[in-house]
């Protein structure tokens, strides 16, 4: 397992931060719609590891081949033909895993802190499915800028919209509530959860 994941958003803090190097030392989970992400290395890295979307688009990360794909049941369950599609279009070596329990678990979670939408976003499904997963000593959360700082105004994904199916600008989802869910996370699965400059972190204990 590695001692540490780093899960690459699309907030805009990493463009222009140089942090590519940074975000290549870790094992790299990287959410749909990253290809344009990946054309700029110097601030979000060249490594992926795993790719993670909703299993409402699951289809397509296979657009970015990697040695894992994640899927996030984002309304508790998920469709088949979707991952069966998905598995046809990979390599026979690439795994798919969809944490059902685990993401229902956590969603529960979320609602009962006073969740104002019906789940997580992607992002935060894809750190309770790392978390779940890989058992991280340190979860890293770059490019979350919502998550770390609810009140920021005018966020805007560094993904144009015309690139957008639903879930890399922001769509509603309760970020104040999301990272009143860190703690939780980082007690239950005793990892460090922080953001990759180090200004914002959450300790296990």
């Amino acid at each position: 397992m590695p001692a540490s994941v780093c899960i690459v958003g699309h907030g805009p803090s990493l463009k222009g931060a140089s942090l590519g190097k940074e975000i290549d030392k870790h094992f790299v989970v990287r959410l749909k719609n990253c290809r344009m992400l990946l054309a700029e290395r110097e601030d979000y890295g060249r490594r992926t590891d795993a790719m993670c979307s909703s299993t409402e688009v699951l289809p397509h990360i296979c657009k970015v081949e990697v040695k894992e794909y994640w899927g996030y049941p984002k309304r508790g369950d998920y469709i088949p033909r979707r991952v069966k599609w998905l598995k046809r279009h990979i390599s026979s070596q690439a795994k798919v895993h969809i944490p059902v329990e685990a993401c229902n678990l956590w969603n529960a979670a979320f609602l009962e802190l006073g969740g104002k939408h019906s789940n997580l976003s992607t992002g935060l499904g894809a750190a309770v499915i790392a978390l779940e997963l890989k058992r991280p000593k340190v979860l890293i959360l770059a490019g979350f800028d919502n998550v770390w700082d609810p009140k920021i105004q005018g966020y805007a994904s560094t993904v144009p919209t015309v690139f957008n199916e639903g879930g890399t600008k922001d769509t509603g989802h309760d970020w104040e509530t999301e990272r009143k869910l860190l703690p939780y996370l980082a007690s239950h699965y005793k990892a460090e959860i922080r953001d990759l400059a180090g200004r914002h972190v959450v300790s296990p204990g």
